[in-house]
């Protein structure tokens, strides 16, 4: 029988960022993936569209995570894999990071887990840099990285350092300064988002964050839109409408892109189910600043920038790519956010 999807991904929205950098892997694996923020039509049956898309997957990829726990839909879509599975319609693999207390329906499933310490951890750091198998040690590891830096230049760029064990993670950010200070020609990178940020302005326990520079992602511009495309290319007036719509917000704009000309984008944006999940996450778990919010929606600008606000409702909303800085102020990314973000709270 052929299938549309070769994986279909399961997970919560909180975990869209990885969970997007798994789905991107696997297309560069040649695998065809559905994920929801890639394939959902604005418009339609969102559960029609899920349960078409489930029917036509080889395999089903269940992303277990602490947040993931909390849905009831998860595990309702678990529950349908598996069944699909015993069929022999479906090939379940579940994801999970780390021991996941509570979730008693992996108990008895071989889980891949993308968590940390493992035993053989800096042998994966190890491997992942192409350095010679047998290092099993941080004396070693950082014995063999200053080998190569004897030689030759090197840079490194490390991601989701803040998701791995305050033992694994302290030991690699020790030895990485250790490092930098001895040699010039080691170059580091770290990418993350709001806990990699943590580390830094509010943790402040790891020495290599110190002296780092925070940078944020630069936000899009039309000729970055006229660039990335091919030769169904917008025109410069159509991206610049574009990023007025989104206020350059990155998944938003890519749905809009992806969707042109087949629907209102403004109407997509005020409809994304994305939006709608992470507005429904500050509605439960923010219920206490709901006054806060509106009133914070009913301006544009909220208030000064600051790299760390000291308001966790402030750098919630930024951290979740609802507010952007301009003018050194915060502000709402643009006015269909606004307005599908109180529609919510009055809802």
């Amino acid at each position: 029988m052929h299938m549309t999807y070769d994986v279909f991904l399961s997970h919560r929205s909180e975990n869209k960022p990885w969970v997007e950098i798994l789905a991107r892997n696997l297309v560069a694996c040649g695998q065809r993936v559905f994920l929801d923020s890639w394939e959902i039509v604005p418009g339609r049956s969102i559960p029609a569209q899920l349960d078409a898309a489930l029917e036509n997957s080889r395999a089903g990829v269940l992303v277990a995570t602490p947040e993931s726990l909390e849905s009831g839909w998860v595990r309702e879509e678990y529950d349908r894999m598996l069944k699909m599975q015993v069929n022999g319609n479906l090939t379940l693999l579940p994801l999970i990071f780390g021991a996941i207390p509570g979730f008693p329906f992996l108990d008895s499933r071989l889980c891949i887990d993308f968590g940390d310490p493992t035993p053989d951890y800096l042998a994966t750091i190890a491997r992942q840099l192409g350095l010679p198998q047998g290092i099993g040690d941080g004396f070693a590891l950082e014995t063999a990285l200053e080998e190569q830096l004897r030689s030759h230049p090197l840079f490194l760029l490390i991601t989701r350092l803040h998701s791995g064990s305050a033992a694994g993670r302290q030991l690699l950010a020790g030895m990485l300064r250790s490092l930098g200070e001895r040699h010039d020609d080691l170059h580091l990178v770290l990418c993350g988002s709001e806990k990699l940020a943590a580390l830094k302005f509010a943790d402040g326990k790891l020495s290599l964050f110190t002296n780092a520079d925070a940078l944020y992602w630069p936000e899009p511009q039309v000729d970055d839109i006229l660039s990335g495309q091919d030769r169904t290319s917008p025109t410069r007036e159509e991206a610049e409408h574009l990023l007025a719509i989104t206020g350059g917000h990155p998944q938003l704009l890519q749905k809009c892109l992806h969707h042109r000309g087949r629907t209102d984008c403004k109407k997509l944006v005020r409809r994304d189910p994305d939006l709608a999940a992470l507005f429904a996450r500050y509605r439960e778990n923010r219920s206490g600043d709901a006054d806060r919010l509106r009133e914070w929606l009913g301006r544009e600008r909220i208030g000064p920038y600051r790299f760390w606000p000291a308001d966790g409702l402030l750098r919630g909303l930024y951290w979740d790519n609802l507010l952007v800085e301009r003018d050194d102020q915060f502000a709402w990314r643009c006015p269909a956010i606004r307005e599908a973000f109180l529609a919510d709270l009055d809802a």
